[in-house]
């Protein structure tokens, strides 16, 4: 008679623990993670310049002038009436973004036509639109530590008289925003 009463107490222990087990399985809300993985705050993103824009050298053939399109690979493609000397000077700049993946950035050209000057004397630039991993556009996130981002541009060159010979040059700012 011992062992049914212990079988009996056994049994019905069994039973209040497996009920207490469902009751807390039932009420468990289930995640899938629980606490995602946030960048770190405050989220650090530094840009350094690794190549400067170059249209190489200009000569204006006559009184019409003309402009030179620098690609984001820095190929030059001139227009009008201008010879371009020393091609492989060209290139586009080269700006490199150092951030953790999955960093949204803004790209912002405060001043799009900047000018380069010489002696009181200037030519236009038009900034183009910035490469990304062969992606066009202002705004990219970051798949890597490092992402290329890659600028070329239009320089319109006026007669010869408009613009005599010289050494002109320029800055251009960009603004990397990250959010």
């Amino acid at each position: 008679m011992n062992n049914r009463i212990h079988y009996s107490l056994i049994k019905k222990v069994s039973v209040f623990f497996y009920l207490i087990t469902c009751f807390i399985v039932i009420n468990t809300t289930a995640f899938g993670q629980k606490n995602p993985e946030n960048p770190p705050r405050p989220i650090e993103v530094s840009v350094s310049t690794a190549q400067h824009l170059n249209f190489g050298t200009v000569i204006p053939t006559s009184n019409i002038g003309g402009s030179l399109y620098i690609d984001h690979n820095g190929s030059p493609t001139p227009s009008g009436d201008i010879l371009l000397l020393h091609s492989y000077q060209c290139s586009a700049a080269l700006f490199i973004v150092d951030a953790e993946p999955g960093v949204l950035i803004n790209i912002i050209f405060p001043n799009p036509d900047p000018k380069l000057t010489q002696s009181g004397y200037y030519l236009q630039m038009h900034l183009g639109t910035p490469n990304v991993e062969s992606m066009s556009g202002f705004q990219f996130i970051t798949k890597g530590k490092f992402t290329y981002v890659y600028v070329g541009g239009i320089l319109e060159i006026g007669a010869l008289n408009a613009n005599p010979a010289g050494n002109y040059s320029g800055t251009f700012p960009v603004i990397f925003n990250q959010q």
